[in-house]
């Protein structure tokens, strides 16, 4: 049975509001546009709740495209999209900074390269069986266990 738009509207506040709230701590935690000092408001060194409510509120009205107070499913899309651009620019700009040694802008293979001795120990540490080689099964193994946290939240 197809949701009416009446009974779709709850499902759709409550998914706004967890993708308003969910991502405060990460985007604290990740240098995200907003840190402790910015839900901070009063500068007390401490959030308190109505601070925290405060930063939720401002992320929903930035998702709110056309301000009519309700989160659609675009919306929703592109207040994601628009985050994830924010993430990856910022991880790209930290790659460059350690990375880029010769200072051109630019990434050579060998600036990509996990130095020498990084890449010979977790080849070791995939090759479980020290056979000098990596089977299946220890490719597996390593990859369940790089990814534990889920696609895209690496280990090492």
């Amino acid at each position: 049975m197809k949701p009416t738009t009446a009974s779709a509207k709850p499902l759709f506040i409550a998914i706004g509001v967890a993708l308003v709230f969910m991502p405060l701590a990460a985007e604290a935690r990740q240098g995200g546009h907003a840190n402790f000092e910015t839900i901070d408001a009063d500068g007390n060194g401490e959030l308190s709740q109505e601070e925290l409510q405060n930063r939720g509120r401002e992320r929903f009205a930035s998702a709110d495209a056309n301000s009519d107070g309700l989160l659609s499913k675009e919306e929703l899309i592109a207040s994601g999209e628009a985050r994830m651009q924010e993430r990856l620019t910022r991880r790209i700009d930290r790659m460059m900074e350690h990375r880029d040694e010769n200072g051109d802008g630019l990434l050579s293979a060998e600036e990509l390269a996990p130095p020498a001795d990084r890449a010979a120990n977790r080849f070791d540490k995939m090759d479980e069986d020290q056979s000098g080689g990596i089977s299946k099964e220890e490719f597996e193994a390593a990859m369940k266990k790089r990814f534990r946290n889920g696609p895209g939240r690496h280990r090492d």
